[in-house]
């Protein structure tokens, strides 16, 4: 056995302790013990295998704390595999000797203290995850100083920090990381300040998470130096300023989630550069003026949510253009006008909520072409006119509400009005219908069927 090169135990259900006996295959090049039962502290004997280039302990019930001085001695490690156990304390200094390190994961611990910044020393390092545990800055409210230090790691590509009370500012040389970083994933860290304009600098980036954070300021005109940037998520902060329009040239962007911060001024013009943009989500600001016309067009568009602004104006026959769209949310706004009868193009069309604006006018007959609506709120309106018999055809439509608007007539009885109650309608003086609605009877029309295809309404928020 001492001859062995490769151990790997990974999913096989073993439980207890790690034998200090392990320590005795010094030739053993993989050690993956992964996706297990194991409890108990690791031995000091396996942090000393010195031939040892991967060692996997992710996904078990392992606890103590990471070795330090003399007894880590793994000069060959290249993986560090820790996630998922109850690892606790500090990230030893001396983690900073392992020379050769490319992939390091001890995320979901419970591992405290601030992250050293001797860590900088791992020139080779291509993968740093440490999400999910108490760790910290060197001091609270200061410039995060490891994040300058891994900034000599000119080999790091992913930076995965969530869930940590780091505390601390983003530093200026972070453009230091400009040739390598593609992710950083930092929500939930209660880091504070600007956004820093070097962070322009990072050409590689793919992805940046920064939601759930302390950030002020603007969003600085500097990332639209970002090409290569697919996602970018800053929800939930206290981000100030119009949105730049230098974000017009991310045309590799497919995610812009700024939803849940102080933005004021409109939506740029430009935004229909972003022909690649899938969801855009920027519900819960300052924002007002008209909502460009360029917008409309993006048709790799799935997911649109700019409720809780101050939007005005009114929707355009362009509208229609948006084929890819799956949910619309322009609720609480000051919206105008009528519904345009060009929503009758939106095919992919499961949650429309237009609610808390002024639209005007009637509800479009074509509204019955969206054969896979699942969610519609027209609520809080001036809409007038009676509520179209092309609905009944909606057999898939699970929630409805036209409340509360200047609605008249007969309310439709089949299909999937059969399941709404008097909530649905409402604040509409002139309607009647069947009792269950507890409006006054009226004559009941024929009914009408179709059948459609069901698509489940996806109501999508990202918080982090």
């Amino acid at each position: 056995m001492s001859s062995l090169h490769i151990l790997n135990l990974d999913r096989t259900h073993i439980g207890g302790d790690i034998p200090r006996e392990i320590g005795n295959l010094v030739n053993l090049k993989v050690m993956n013990l992964q996706f297990n039962m194991l409890t108990g502290k690791v031995p000091r004997e396996v942090f000393n295998i010195s031939l040892l280039q991967v060692l996997g302990l992710t996904d078990n019930s392992l606890s103590g704390s990471l070795p330090s001085g003399g007894d880590l001695s793994l000069p060959n490690l290249e993986e560090l595999y820790l996630a998922n156990n109850s690892f606790g304390g500090n990230i030893p200094q001396s983690f900073s000797n392992l020379s050769n390190l490319i992939f390091f994961d001890a995320g979901f611990n419970q591992l405290s203290g601030p992250i050293p910044t001797s860590l900088g020393n791992l020139r080779n390092l291509r993968h740093f995850a440490v999400q999910s545990n108490q760790l910290t800055g060197e001091t609270y409210g200061a410039e995060l100083g490891f994040l300058s230090a891994l900034s000599n790691c000119q080999s790091l590509r992913t930076l995965v920090l969530q869930h940590n009370p780091l505390g601390g500012f983003i530093p200026t040389n972070i453009k230091n990381f400009s040739s390598s970083l593609q992710t950083l994933f930092a929500p939930n860290c209660q880091i504070r300040g600007h956004i820093p304009k070097e962070l322009g600098f990072l050409k590689s980036l793919t992805f940046l998470q920064l939601s759930n954070n302390d950030l002020d300021g603007n969003i600085p005109s500097s990332i639209g130096g970002l090409q290569r940037l697919q996602r970018l998520h800053l929800v939930n902060n206290q981000l100030e300023a119009p949105i730049p329009d230098e974000i017009c040239n991310l045309t590799s962007l497919g995610e812009l989630m700024l939803q849940q911060n102080r933005i004021s001024g409109s939506i740029p013009n430009c935004i229909g550069n972003l022909r690649s943009l899938q969801n855009f989500l920027v519900s819960s600001n300052n924002m007002t003026s008209v909502i460009p016309v360029s917008l409309w067009s993006l048709q790799q568009l799935i997911f649109l949510n700019l409720s809780l602004n101050a939007f005005s104006g009114g929707l355009p026959l362009e509208m229609g253009k948006m084929t890819a769209i799956e949910s619309i949310d322009l609720s609480w706004n000051r919206l105008t006008g009528a519904i345009p009868s060009s929503i009758q193009e939106l095919k992919s069309l499961a949650c429309l909520n237009l609610s808390r604006n002024s639209f005007r006018g009637s509800i479009p007959q074509s509204i019955g072409d969206l054969k896979g609506l699942d969610f519609l709120d027209l609520s809080y309106n001036e809409l007038s006119g009676t509520i179209p018999e092309s609905m009944e055809g909606l057999k898939y439509m699970q929630n409805l509400n036209v409340s509360f608007n200047n609605l008249s007539g007969e309310i439709p009885s089949g299909g999937p009005f059969r399941k709404f109650s008097t909530l649905s309608f409402i604040g509409n003086r002139a309607v009647c219908g069947n009792a269950i609605f507890h409006v006054s009877p009226c004559k009941v029309k024929g009914k009408k069927s179709s059948k459609v295809k069901p698509l489940r309404c996806q109501l999508y928020q990202l918080y982090f």
